[in-house]
């Protein structure tokens, strides 16, 4: 059984003979089986990661010298490499009187004032650097990398830095030609964990690029990936559309593509999965935005973009569809003392903010958008890695759908070249 339930009630799937939603309809189990020959012949392994465990044992072991010896983890990292971090680290614990609590940060961009304030408020003695960067030639990475080594040279000395950083990068394809980060690896004697190749940056949450950062804080690796293996199962497994919730989520989401709505919501509630709907934008933009066609997402959190954008969800163009992530909140946090205001008084801050949540959803149906509801029962690593899946899963099915590949990003390699041959030309 999935930890979560996708109610699509609200989703205004067309019942009655609608050509849109047929042709989508009939193609669904086409989409299906190509998804199901990926995964067999393993050429895209994030699909088939979730249903291994023979590295999670060395990733808790790295984990566990980290967490012996720091007390801050800075992840250096772009796009995927560090957002994944980040969406993984809503679910760590609060007990902030644990003294093997890691505090976490992440440098994701070349902003000198993020980095000359990150280095005024650590320990360098200790701090422990996890720098990830797929290719090894990841510019921003690389600037950051090599003004973190300047510092903690000074600060703790060279012949210390491998006991302060650990490289994730893959294998050269041409070992006489290594990448700047492996150059910088070999002259610092800084040792190297593999990125699979074949594994891209938005899809790598559920490897290594994800998981150590996690193992790190604490976080239940081996339930993230239990949850994404009962995704990956059941789709496999899956008789038809209804029986997969990714295939099932795919087909609307192309359904209303086709309607001219080309923008969709994803809105979780609450902060712990914030930085979680982050990450699916960066992984629907980059795979989904293709030769002129494709699908915006927009990530937004609940209650705060009830104040910011939902009076444009509501009146403004019907140009969207939305997904919302329930959770339960009702007995959470502590009553309320209002007398005055009866409605409220007694109330725990968990049932304020599952009225909003109620409300929010409700009134988006009632303004007759489109809407799905992730409903949820516990936020927990198991649910994570669930979720993880099934939007990895829902976005592959799109691209098949719309006959675009999910895999590419050619003009963000456009952007990369630019930059660098203005830094030649400088």
């Amino acid at each position: 059984m999935l930890p979560y339930i996708q109610d699509m009630s609200a989703a205004q799937i067309p019942q009655d003979a609608n050509p849109t939603w047929d042709k989508i309809y009939n193609h669904a189990p086409i989409a299906l089986d190509n998804l199901r020959k990926l995964h067999s012949c393993g050429k895209k392994p994030f699909l088939n990661i979730a249903q291994s465990e023979d590295d999670l044992t060395a990733l808790l072991e790295e984990a566990e010298k980290i967490r012996q010896t720091a007390s801050d983890l800075v992840v250096v990292g772009m796009g995927g490499s560090s957002l994944g971090a980040r969406a993984l680290a809503g679910l760590a614990g609060n007990d902030f009187a644990d003294p093997t609590q890691i505090n976490l940060h992440t440098l994701d961009n070349a902003d000198p004032f993020t980095l000359a304030k990150l280095l005024k408020n650590i320990n360098p003695q200790k701090t422990f650097f996890l720098v990830i960067s797929k290719s090894g030639n990841t510019v921003e990475v690389l600037s950051n990398t090599l003004m973190l080594l300047d510092f903690m040279r000074e600060k703790i000395g060279a012949d210390k830095l491998n006991q302060h950083f650990l490289f994730v990068v893959q294998p050269p394809a041409d070992p006489s030609n290594p990448s700047p980060l492996h150059q910088l690896s070999h002259s610092n004697n800084i040792r190297i964990l593999e990125h699979n190749p074949e594994i891209g940056g938005r899809y790598s949450i559920l490897s290594l690029v994800g998981l150590l950062p996690a193992a790190c804080l604490g976080i239940d690796i081996r339930a993230l990936r239990a949850g994404a293996k009962a995704v990956m199962e059941n789709a496999l497994q899956a008789k038809n559309i209804n029986d997969c919730p990714p295939l099932l989520g795919a087909a609307w989401i192309a359904s209303q593509i086709q309607q001219n709505r080309l923008l969709h919501v994803l809105m979780p509630y609450g902060d712990r999965p914030r930085v979680f709907a982050s990450w699916w934008q960066q992984l629907a933009a980059e795979s989904l935005g293709k030769q002129g066609r494709g699908l915006t997402p927009l990530s937004a959190v609940g209650a705060v973009d009830q104040h910011s954008l939902l009076q444009l969800f509501l009146a403004g163009p019907d140009d969207k569809s939305f997904s919302f992530i329930a959770s339960k909140f009702a007995q959470s946090g502590n009553k309320i003392n209002l007398p005055q205001i009866p409605w409220l008084n007694g109330r725990s801050v968990g049932e304020v903010m599952e009225a909003l949540q109620h409300g929010t959803i409700q009134s988006t149906i009632e303004h007759k958008r489109p809407v799905r509801i992730f409903q949820i029962e516990q936020f927990d690593a198991k649910t994570m890695g669930a979720l993880l899946m099934h939007m990895m899963l829902e976005v592959v099915l799109i691209a098949d759908f719309i006959n675009i590949d999910p895999y590419d990003q050619p003009a963000v390699e456009d952007g990369k070249i630019l930059a660098r041959q203005f830094l030649e030309n400088i």
